[in-house]
């Protein structure tokens, strides 16, 4: 394994991704891989000499080389700019591929070096860290004073919003890498499992789960009490918020990685088929 699949997670991730993609597409070699996680920022992850064009690459693109004249059609440098300043950095111990929160003044945010953090919207000041078991790509869900994350230790943590104390915690069998849906008391995850689950924020007790056909690596939406998810099958589910009863499925051409919107009862969601879908199940 190269040694930046080893510092960057998220690099490995990408790679997953594709070449299980492209396994499918060829209908040769690997019939199952170990799945991890939705197309993330990897820019970050790669070297200079990753991203360094080759010589050919170069050649093509100069107009002198192929003979032709450049002409300047960029913005007038004169132009005045927005001068931007930064507020405050705060650095992890990992690369950060989380979303962060921002609730009530305060930053929540992932990190690869395993670590959930509060950090002071104001001027970046930690304000609490907590170290999970594993990577932490989700990004988390804030709701009534909790921080609710997932990890790739499996498990789904629920964080107090003031000082970090850990409430609960719920081990879904295989990595969480995406976002968390919270509603109604109720917090709706899928995992690297091929299950959704959903758990009350009390304290994480399995409400329900439901089954898929492969890996879900795609965040949940709930809407109107139902929940949308997508996964790795090729399917996009709308299943019961109450009880986790299929309602209906709709097959696309592909996985299903991204997060599905819902607007005046259509179904918004897009395929690694190509396709972005709109779908009713009236």
């Amino acid at each position: 394994m190269p040694d930046s699949w080893l510092l960057c997670p998220s690099y490995f991730i990408l790679h997953t991704v594709w070449w299980k993609h492209m396994a499918r597409r060829t209908r040769r070699g690997l019939l199952h891989v170990v799945g991890t996680a939705g197309v993330v920022g990897v820019a970050g992850c790669l070297s200079s000499e990753e991203t360094e064009p080759d010589e050919e690459t170069e050649a093509d693109g100069d107009p002198e080389a192929d003979g032709e004249t450049e002409t300047d059609s960029g913005p007038d440098e004169t132009e005045s700019k927005p001068s931007i300043a930064e507020q405050w950095a705060y650095q992890t111990g990992g690369y950060v591929s989380s979303s962060p929160a921002v609730t009530d003044g305060t930053v929540y945010v992932g990190s690869e070096d395993d670590s959930v953090y509060a950090l002071s919207a104001d001027d970046g000041t930690e304000q609490w860290s907590y170290q999970t078991g594993g990577y932490v790509l989700s990004s988390p869900a804030v709701a009534d004073g909790t921080v609710y994350i997932g990890s790739s230790d499996s498990t789904v943590y629920a964080l107090s919003a003031d000082d970090g104390t850990e409430q609960w915690t719920y081990d879904t069998g295989a990595p969480v890498w995406y976002w968390l849906e919270v509603a109604d008391g109720t917090v709706y995850v899928g995992s690297n499992d091929d299950s959704v689950y959903a758990l009350s924020t009390a304290d994480g007790t399995e409400q329900w789960t439901y089954e898929t056909g492969d890996s879900i690596w795609g965040s949940p939406t709930v809407a109107d009490g139902t929940v949308y998810v997508g996964s790795n099958d090729d399917n996009v589910y709308a299943l019961s918020a109450d009880d986790g009863t299929e309602q209906w499925t709709y097959r696309t051409g592909d996985y299903v990685i991204s997060t599905p919107a819902v607007n005046d009862g259509t179904v918004y969601v897009g395929s690694f088929d190509r396709n972005v879908y709109a779908l009713s199940g009236e």
